[in-house]
This record gives structure tokens, sequence and C-alpha cells, in this order.
């Protein structure tokens, strides 16, 4: 039996994807590129793909930089929260996070404190992991890109840690 393992070495992101179509892994025909300007929606099998962790090295390589610049470049023009690596063709584990102040300001005050919204900076999760502090949820309304138009109620953890790769030789980890 050939047992065949695909990982970003030195930040060749084109060699990975191939990689993952050689072993059977679904990539999506759209993965990003300077033009690409939209979310993969759903029923797309790279959505139900697993991710795969971003090998330290290609963390400050330029195709992962790519993937990283097309994430906040959709994100932005969607107005999202968040968005994957998946969501833009790329089975890798990055997530982008950002809440400005003008997508706080379309928030009631009475929903910014029940949620305890305050605004979140640009942020950059490679290799995220999670950890719950604390079982208990909360549901709130929520959206997501792979499904323009529709919203449901999501439950939450109250408290979570997730520690990620910040650069080539930190880990950090936040509670939230």
């Amino acid at each position: 039996m050939l047992k065949l393992t695909c990982k970003i070495v030195k930040g060749n992101v084109t060699k990975f994807i191939a990689c993952l179509l050689q072993v059977g892994v679904p990539v999506s025909s759209v993965a990003p590129s300077r033009s690409h300007s939209t979310s993969i929606k759903v029923g797309d099998p790279v959505l139900r793909a697993q991710a795969a962790v971003v090998d330290s090295g290609a963390v400050q390589g330029p195709e992962v930089q790519e993937v990283i610049r097309t994430m906040v470049k959709v994100m932005r023009k969607f107005e999202c929260v968040g968005l994957s690596a998946s969501q833009v063709g790329v089975p890798l584990r990055i997530l982008a996070l950002e809440f400005p102040e003008r997508m706080l300001s379309h928030s009631l005050p009475a929903a910014r404190e029940a949620r305890g919204l305050t605004t979140v900076p640009l942020q950059i999760f490679i290799n995220p992991q999670l950890r719950v502090l604390d079982g208990h949820t909360v549901k709130f309304q929520e959206a997501c890109e792979s499904i323009s138009g529709f919203s449901a109620t999501v439950p939450h953890y109250l408290s979570v840690e997730v520690s990620v790769h910040q650069s080539l030789l930190q880990q950090s980890t936040t509670t939230a």
C-alpha cells in the first residue's frame, strides 16, 4: 500500500494542491488567483474536505501569503466577520477574522451589549486549535458567506482557548 503525505514545502501551494488531487482530496477548481473575488458556495467539495495543516516553513511564502490576501479581499468585499481558506478554494487551516467599527455600528446598542460585541482588528490564524473552557453555550443569529442570503441560530461556547501559529517560530494562545 502506498502512503502519500501532502504538505506545503517552501510555500508551494500549487504542488500541494496537485498532491491533494493525486490522493483524491477535493480541491475547488477556482483556487485563489489575483482575480478571484468571491467565496466558494455550498456544494463545492472543498468545503467538506478536511483542511490541511500549513507547514511552518510555508507561512511566509508567496503562495500562502497570496491565499491570505485573497481571503482578506473576499472577506472585506462581502463584509464577512470571518473566512476560511477553504472558502476561497484552498483546503488549508487558515482563518481570517475582522470586526471593524463600521461593521459594529450596523448593530443596535442592545445587541452589541447582549453579545458582548467589540471591534476586532484583522487577525490571521494559521493552524488554529480550539479548546473549550466553558461547555455552556449561547445562541445567536449569524450568516455564512458560502450560503449567501441565509442565516441561522448558531450555538457558541461561552469561553474557548485558541492556539495558533503566528509566524515562523511563534505560537500564540488567546482566550475568548
